[in-house]
């Protein structure tokens, strides 16, 4: 909608304790007063803000949500939120809504910043900054967590979906030394299937069935610590948190380029013990069979060996 005001319009809860939000201004006495504006009054802004009153925080309230009502704003949204499932669609008549503490805002934040400066639009823009002053301060916490967990490489269990971001590559080492790279789906706080508190994250790599390569889904969870933890020590992390990113990164690529090469041969397979780990990364082996291998020169790393083959045939 063109001509929309660049402010937002402001709710809060009924101090009373009713359920849902409405637009109210404070009377001298201290009661909200209810105003009920038509739905076209709601459509002149690009954002509609719902607060919930609270005496400790600035300004006396904090943001519970965030609805984007400016079309110009969800369509560049839509398009940095494309690893959000539920905020990858723009053309919704909708208002794009989100809740606090904002997880996708968070991590596209840098994104919005540079938006109210670099975007060709004037609209967009302003409507980018509307948005950015509303959380400004909700987010700034988060920020500084997440610089103080860059900084000192620690993190506390509580705070671990600040640094894990839907889109991103991942890495996990398992007991048995293999190196994986996720990329990642999902994260949230729930419950595994013994009802247990846990941080799951979603994701996908790339697997291969002897045949052809695709994409394997995986999960990962962490159990609530009390102590703050180290980064580098999780059993699955942000790539980009790691210390020896750029060396993981050179010899997985030579790993996959290796696999790829080897997807030529007539027949491709190897033979020993391969770990798989259950959810306490406890590893079972599981022996498996000799099989006739027809490669040339080609290196063959598993998950426990790693087999150089000279000849045109080995049965090994």
């Amino acid at each position: 909608m063109e001509g929309m005001r660049n402010a937002p319009a402001t709710q809060f809860r009924n101090r009373n304790g009713l359920n849902g939000y409405a637009t109210v201004v404070e009377t001298p006495d201290g009661e909200d007063e209810i105003l009920h504006p038509s739905s076209d009054w709601l459509e002149q802004f690009a954002v509609v803000v719902q607060k919930r009153r609270c005496n400790s925080a600035p300004g006396g309230a904090t943001v519970d949500t965030v609805q984007i009502r400016s079309p110009h704003l969800k369509k560049v949204l839509s398009e940095r939120l494309a690893a959000y499932p539920n905020y990858s669609v723009a053309t919704s008549p909708f208002a794009m809504e989100f809740s606090a503490p904002f997880r996708p805002l968070l991590h596209a934040w840098d994104a919005m910043v540079r938006l109210m400066d670099e975007h060709p639009d004037p609209v967009t823009r302003d409507h980018v900054k509307v948005l950015h002053d509303v959380l400004a301060k909700e987010i700034e916490k988060y920020l500084k967590t997440i610089e103080e967990c860059r900084s000192t490489g620690r993190i506390t269990y509580g705070d671990l979906w600040t640094i894990f971001k839907p889109g991103e590559l991942l890495y996990r080492k398992y007991p048995s030394s293999r190196d994986r790279i996720i990329k990642m789906v999902s994260a949230k706080y729930d419950f595994d299937i013994d009802n247990a508190e846990c941080f799951i994250i979603e994701g996908e790599w790339v697997c291969w069935d002897g045949k052809s390569f695709g994409l394997a889904s995986a999960s990962y969870s962490f159990y609530p610590h009390d102590e703050v933890m180290n980064i580098a020590e999780l059993h699955t992390m942000p790539l980009d948190l790691h210390p020896d990113q750029k060396a993981i990164k050179a010899r997985l690529l030579k790993r996959g380029q290796t696999y790829a090469r080897f997807t030529q041969t007539e027949m491709k397979a190897y033979t020993g013990r391969e770990g798989e780990s259950n959810h306490n990364d406890q590893v079972r082996p599981r022996p498996m069979s000799s099989i006739l291998v027809f490669v040339h020169g080609l290196t063959v790393t598993s998950s426990c060996m790693s087999l150089t083959v000279s000849s045109s045939t080995l049965l090994i």
